[in-house]
C-alpha cells in the first residue's frame, strides 16, 4: 500500500505513466483486504496448517510465509470448498465478505487490512496533449472530483460493510501488536526478495516509494 500523501502519490504516478505514454487522471481504492477464517487467528502460529485460497504468486508466497497451505480454488467454488473442508481461510475485502455473507462459512474476521488494491484511470498521453487547454482543465477538474469522491465512498463502504458483517454474525477481532510485528518481519523479507529479483527496476520503484514516504512525513 502506498502510504504517502496525495501530492506525492500523484507525482510518482504521473511520472511513471508519462514513461508509458499515458496521462494519469486519478486513482481510487477498493476496500482493504483482511483474513476470514473458520477459526480465530491471533498470531502467526494460528495460521499453521490452515488451507488458504491463493490467487496469484504474491499471495501464494505470503500464505507460505505464514506457515499456511496455499490452495487454488475458482472464485465460484469458494463457498463449497469451505463447506467441504478444502479451505479454512481466505484473504478478501470487507465488501466481498459482506456481499457473499461470508459469516455463513468463515465466521472469524481478523481485520488485518493487509493490503488495499487501487485502480488507476489513465488516458493516452498523445491524445491528451492534443486537446485545447480548456478541455484539459475540464478533464483534470473532473478527475480530481472523481478521485475525492472515490476515496470518500470507499471509506464509507468500509464502515457500512463492517457493520453488516457484525450484524450478520461475524466474530470480529483486530490484529494484536505482536501479530503486526510478525507480519512486518514477513513484509520486509518479501520486499527484499522482490527487489533482489530485479534490482534495477524494482529497486528504483522501492526507492521512489520510500522517498515519497519521506516527503509525506515532512509535509505533515
Amino acid at each position: 500500500m502506498l502510504s504517502c500523501c496525495g501530492r506525492c502519490r500523484k507525482r510518482i504516478l504521473r511520472s511513471n505513466c508519462n514513461k508509458l505514454g499515458l496521462h494519469y487522471l486519478y486513482v481510487v481504492p477498493w476496500t482493504p483486504y483482511s483474513v476470514f477464517s473458520t477459526r480465530k487467528i491471533e498470531s502467526i502460529d494460528d495460521f499453521s496448517s490452515l488451507s488458504i485460497r491463493a490467487f496469484n504468486q504474491t499471495v501464494t508466497t505470503l500464505i507460505q510465509s505464514l506457515g499456511a497451505n496455499p490452495v487454488q480454488v475458482p472464485l465460484k467454488e469458494v463457498k463449497s470448498a469451505f463447506e467441504q473442508g478444502k479451505l479454512d481461510g481466505r484473504f478478501a475485502s470487507l465488501s466481498v465478505g459482506e456481499d457473499s455473507q461470508i459469516w455463513t462459512y468463515a465466521p472469524y474476521l481478523n481485520d488485518l487490512r493487509i493490503w488495499i488494491p487501487k485502480e488507476i484511470v489513465v488516458m493516452n498521453k498523445n491524445a491528451f496533449d492534443k486537446l485545447d487547454e480548456k478541455t484539459k482543465a475540464a478533464i483534470e477538474k473532473a478527475s480530481l472530483k472523481a478521485e475525492r469522491n472515490g476515496w470518500l465512498q470507499t471509506k464509507e463502504r468500509v464502515e457500512t460493510d463492517l457493520a453488516s458483517l457484525k450484524n450478520g454474525g461475524i466474530i470480529y477481532s483486530k490484529p494484536s501488536n505482536k501479530l503486526l510485528r510478525e507480519l512486518e518481519t514477513i513484509n520486509q523479507r518479501m520486499t527484499q526478495e522482490w527487489i533482489n529479483y530485479d534490482p534495477k527496476q524494482n529497486g528504483s520503484i522501492y526507492r521512489a516509494f520510500r522517498e515519497a514516504q519521506r516527503q509525506s512525513k515532512s509535509i505533515k
